[in-house]
């Protein structure tokens, strides 16, 4: 590494989550300033931080032997380890308590917090939220840095698991995550979803992918897989508010 950081890692997550606030905060900029739809805004600036990366760091990946030794002891730490019959010890990555305790803490926020509920009630109807009194422009900005804290947080994780860094990681993976979220029943159009919701439409998303890739299906076929269970997910919530007398 350029700056041979050899202290612990702890540091290193709070300039990650402290980076992704920042451009989480510029997200909230651009919607509450221009109000510009969300979607272009998080694409657009998305991109743009691609570009300055590569620009910056080039294409090349970071070797683990270029990583900070801390990054590196980080991916070997496993709780609950055990041994099978060949000697091979396993066990559950420190990582996963890190994603099952941010789930706990987001749940609840939205379920027991006034800025949680400011959050539903913004997604389902912003001219209704705001004459309930809540500060628009502070839910958004809360919402984008929480997100990008988020993500600064996942992305130090999975660097350090994977032990190399790889400006071009991610690149088209947005339809991925949006699928899951919407199986996991997010409306696509905000006010609705849960926290359970989202963790199970990730466990099945993942299921999908491994599924898809142990039988062979080719990269770009996965994509459009992924494609279509967005489109029907959709449909399907289309429908039900149809049904319900909400569209």
């Amino acid at each position: 590494m350029a700056l041979d950081y050899t202290g612990p890692i702890l540091p290193l997550f709070l300039i990650s989550a402290l980076i992704g606030m920042l451009f989480g905060f510029c997200n909230a900029f651009l919607v509450n300033t221009f109000e510009i739809p969300i979607f272009i805004v998080t694409l657009c600036l998305a991109t743009t931080i691609r570009g300055l990366v590569l620009n910056f760091v080039g294409n090349e990946y970071v070797a683990s032997t270029e990583m900070p030794e801390c990054t590196i002891e980080f991916s070997k730490t496993y709780l609950f380890n055990r041994m099978d019959g060949t000697g091979s010890t396993y066990g559950l990555h420190f990582s996963v308590f890190i994603m099952l305790g941010i789930m706990l803490f987001t749940h609840l926020i939205l379920n027991y917090t006034i800025i949680g509920r400011g959050v539903y009630a913004l997604g389902g109807d912003s001219s209704s939220a705001q004459r309930l009194g809540y500060n628009l422009t502070g839910v958004r900005m809360f919402i984008y840095g929480y997100a990008g804290v988020m993500a600064g947080i996942g992305g130090l994780i999975y660097v350090s698991n994977n032990r190399m860094a790889d400006p071009m990681s991610f690149q088209g993976e947005e339809l991925t995550v949006i699928a899951a979220v919407v199986m996991g029943g997010t409306s696509i159009s905000g006010g609705k979803g849960t926290i359970p919701g989202v963790f199970l439409g990730l466990m099945l998303t993942n299921v999908i992918n491994n599924n898809l890739a142990l039988i062979n299906v080719p990269s770009y076929w996965q994509k459009f897989t992924f494609g279509c269970l967005v489109i029907f997910a959709v449909l399907i919530q289309s429908a039900r508010a149809k049904k319900e007398g909400t569209v």
